[in-house]
């Protein structure tokens, strides 16, 4: 027997902060207190989540249920290969990401994405 579900409809569903909190998930609502005090922390700072060697950027902070859901349903999604998946997935939940996605600035070619401190 095969089961197959449309990954993106239930991956956006079972991670939706709104209904985390209604289920009452377990330190949701601290966990996205934090990322929104932490955004603005970098908005105030100026950095928007770039590091002070502007290698790298902290882009989301992801209560770790709905993260590992997102890594069981979409084994790629925080790969260099889910990549779009995971932007995409972001849009959908911003009150994950860490930084002001609005002001995004010009490509760089240098910069590289490390999951797990290996290169992507």
């Amino acid at each position: 027997m095969q089961f197959f579900v449309e990954s993106n409809s239930f991956l956006n569903r079972s991670t939706d902060e709104e209904g985390l909190i209604k289920r009452k998930a377990p330190g949701v609502v601290d966990a996205l207190q934090a990322v929104s005090e932490l955004r603005e922390q970098y908005r105030t700072m100026g950095t928007e989540g770039w590091s002070a060697d502007r290698q790298w950027r902290h882009v989301a902070s992801i209560y770790g249920p709905a993260l590992q859901v997102c890594e069981l349903i979409d084994d790629e999604f925080l790969n260099g290969n889910g990549k779009k998946n995971f932007y995409g997935w972001l849009d959908q939940h911003k009150r994950y990401v860490t930084y002001d996605r609005r002001r995004v600035p010009a490509k760089r070619s240098d910069l590289v994405t490390f999951v797990d401190g290996k290169e992507v």
